[in-house]
């Protein structure tokens, strides 16, 4: 819900954001290795065996949700050095761009849950 303001208005950084911001990017860390723990239906048959979940999450999630998590944790490091050094020469603003995709992401899997 924060990001469409952060985008436009590219607010102060601060110690609540940095510690909002670290939380998120342990909660989709954490949901990512549990993706690759879960299993899947395949033709209406549940499959549970750990190496076919793996290579179904990696034709499917992998990628993306390692970029994702990637920009996510270069923007929160990137914040923190800000804040350290108010005169740091790059803006963190194309790098929360990127986060839109992850609120897409989250939107299409509420869609698909039908939530």
């Amino acid at each position: 819900l924060s990001l469409p303001y952060v985008c436009a208005w590219n607010p102060p950084v601060s110690l609540g954001w940095n510690i909002f911001s670290a939380w998120m990017c342990v909660f989709w860390t954490c949901e990512m290795l549990i993706s690759m723990n879960t299993g899947y239906f395949c033709g209406g048959v549940l499959c549970m065996r750990r190496n076919e979940i793996l290579c179904h999450y990696a034709r499917r999630w992998l990628l993306i949700d390692l970029l994702t998590l990637c920009f996510d944790w270069l923007s929160l490091i990137l914040d923190v050095l800000s804040e350290a050094h108010e005169h740091v020469l790059f803006s963190t603003r194309p790098v929360r761009l990127l986060k839109l995709y992850r609120l897409s992401r989250l939107t299409r899997a509420l869609r698909a849950m039908k939530v």
